[in-house]
């Protein structure tokens, strides 16, 4: 019988280590995917910048760069700072929001997006919002991926900036509750800090994936969303811990998203909590943090052993970067795929009861149906099948070619 994939055991995470240091270069993407929305680059070479000065802006989104330095010419859909070797502190003046209608442009220019991994711009979430705002807020402080601590250490230790975000989205758009959603066993620490704020609490299974959007929407509604059904759709609205407190920065100290709470883990060291600079290279944070990666033995991921993947030490963090992972080989990784066995591990596996392995087969052989559209639209690529497959059937990696697939030939 198949058993729920367990996050590990974890120390209560510390307090958020700034990471002092200044890199050769601050690499900014600025392809559409990424972004979900195309952006233009406002930077001409040698152009000197200042910290969170404007250099991409979109429809919806906005990018700054973190530290004081000289900006090159884009290419390769990419734009790069090198940081001058004197910095200068960023202004940290109040930057107050009273006007409902103004806080789509507020979050556009102050560069927010969903930092739980998704990216998706506040300011296009919240514009669909204002003619019909949700009633209730979540603060999502779930965090089931194995091994990561970084909303709670922010739940924890930055409590103010997470407070006023979640202050300023209720007396906006009008929203008559506040829930905080945690797993299980993190409730009784976390009621330390907000034990005493006017908010419900939601209790979460600790197992993976615990923290998903559609699963918390489900327990506090009584039903799974129906597929296509968007959570604004039931008048809630989820938000990320760290989306929070980028928002609360900003109303409190005027600083736009340049920065990226993480959590780094590697072998036989406690879990590390820090905030690093947006566009820094992975190599850079792990040379700083006095970390040496052995790639025969080792692999570097980005985002969860989960949901994440396989980078390079050049990889550079983004707004969606919640997590680097030195991880060691394991034998299993380099197995090769065998014959589905009919087991139902990955059915049992999967939170929202869908058929993945039957979804898979229709993706490789190319049999387009309005039941696999409906299945594919609703998985959110958790990887709990793939875990759990005995034979190593990529299906997490499947989904992610069959969704692009969808998309090409819709």
């Amino acid at each position: 019988m198949h058993r729920p994939i367990q996050s590990i055991s974890r120390e209560l995470p510390g307090r958020p280590e700034r990471l002092l240091l200044l890199p050769d270069q601050l690499v900014f993407p600025l392809d559409a995917r990424t972004h979900r929305g195309a952006v233009q680059t406002c930077v001409r070479s040698g152009e000197t910048l200042g910290a969170g000065q404007v250099i991409a802006e979109g429809e919806w989104q906005t990018l700054h760069p973190p530290l004081d330095g000289v900006g090159t010419e884009a290419e390769a859909n990419r734009g790069v700072i090198r940081p001058s070797s004197e910095q200068t502190p960023m202004a940290a003046d109040p930057m107050p929001l009273d006007d409902r209608a103004r806080l789509p442009d507020y979050l556009r220019l102050m560069g927010l997006v969903g930092m739980g991994g998704g990216c998706f711009p506040y300011a296009r979430r919240l514009a669909r919002l204002l003619d019909k705002p949700p009633h209730t807020l979540v603060i999502n402080a779930v965090e089931c991926e194995p091994g990561i601590g970084i909303d709670e250490s922010l739940m924890l230790h930055e409590k103010r900036f997470v407070l006023e975000a979640v202050n300023t989205f209720t007396r906006l758009l009008g929203m008559k509750r506040t829930v905080l959603a945690v797993r299980r066993s993190a409730r009784g620490h976390l009621e330390t800090a907000w034990g005493g704020e006017a908010i419900d609490w939601l209790e979460m299974s600790d197992t993976y994936p615990g923290g998903a959007g559609k699963l918390i929407s489900a327990k506090l509604t009584g039903h799974m969303p129906q597929p296509g059904t968007l959570n604004s759709d039931l008048g809630i609205l989820i938000t990320n811990v760290a989306s929070l407190r980028a928002f609360g920065k900003r109303l409190l100290e005027g600083c736009p998203s340049v920065d990226r709470p993480l959590t780094l883990l590697t072998p036989n060291a406690s879990a590390r909590q820090l905030l690093v600079p947006l566009g820094i290279s992975a190599g850079d944070v792990l040379r700083t943090c006095g970390v040496t990666l052995d790639a025969e033995r080792q692999v570097l991921v980005a985002e969860g052993r989960m949901m994440g993947r396989a980078v390079e030490l050049g990889f550079c963090v983004g707004k969606g970067t919640n997590a680097l992972m030195v991880l060691n080989r394991e034998s299993r990784w380099e197995r090769p795929e065998q014959p589905c066995i009919l087991c139902g591990s990955c059915f049992d596996a999967c939170p929202l009861t869908l058929h993945p392995i039957g979804m898979a087969n229709r993706i490789r052989a190319q049999r387009r149906s309005r039941a696999l559209e409906a299945q594919l639209n609703t998985c959110f690529l958790c990887g709990a099948c793939s875990a759990v497959c005995p034979v190593d059937i990529p299906l997490v990696q499947i989904f992610r070619e069959g969704k692009q697939w969808l998309r090409k030939n819709s």
